[in-house]
């Protein structure tokens, strides 16, 4: 067990990594937000396709993974297409909308399946 807390304390601080490189994208990169509606929250949301479209297109990069929850997500597996290789993956709970379960290439049941996912790659 302590191995897997250790992949979480490492998954955790590579999201923290990425939200301070999306916030960094977000000050270069085209602006807009759109005011997103989901089940028990109302939150700004930033243009997420885009940032990781200008992050792909900043480092020249020709494959990645993108994983999500919610249907802002869908805008950021749409930003893989073209791609050389390109994962979406539904991190599915039992609200999760139907959209984002057809836009990935692959599903995982919960947070817990997705570490493992990743362990994997």
């Amino acid at each position: 067990m302590r191995r897997v807390g250790r992949l979480e304390r490492e998954l955790d601080r590579r999201v923290r990594d990425g939200e301070r490189e999306l916030d960094r994208l977000g000050e270069a990169a085209p602006t807009g937000v759109q005011l997103t509606e989901e089940p028990q929250r109302e939150r700004a949301q930033p243009p997420v396709g885009r940032l990781v479209r200008h992050l792909l297109e900043e480092r020249g990069l020709q494959r990645a993974l993108a994983a999500g929850d919610d249907t802002t997500d869908i805008d950021s597996f749409r930003a893989l297409d073209g791609l050389e290789v390109a994962v979406r993956v539904a991190v599915a709970a039992p609200e999760s909308p139907e959209l984002l379960l057809e836009a990935a290439d692959v599903i995982v049941d919960g947070p817990a399946a997705f570490v493992e996912l990743l362990r994997r790659l």
